[in-house]
């Protein structure tokens, strides 16, 4: 996962890997900041003579633990699955 990394990630970043729009990312990433799961900060990028604001996304170490709990549970469906 691309957040699941310790070091935040663009939000346009993962809006691109994930290929979808912005507000149905916000709108994810916002019932992770409601479970403690990520966070969200706002920097200033400069590119040029131009400055923006960049969103920064990063799961908390609880997000952390709760992707791999997910991920090993999933992957124990598919071993389970495919031993059928």
């Amino acid at each position: 996962m691309l957040v699941a990394s310790a070091s935040p990630v663009r939000f346009s970043k993962v809006q691109t890997a994930l290929g979808i729009t912005d507000s149905h990312l916000s709108k994810n990433v916002g019932v992770l900041l409601d479970a403690g799961y990520a966070d969200q900060s706002k920097h200033s990028a400069q590119e040029g003579a131009r400055s923006h604001s960049v969103t920064m996304l990063a799961l908390t170490s609880e997000g952390r633990t709760a992707y791999r709990g997910h991920a090993a549970w999933l992957e124990h469906l598919t071993r389970a699955r495919a031993q059928s």
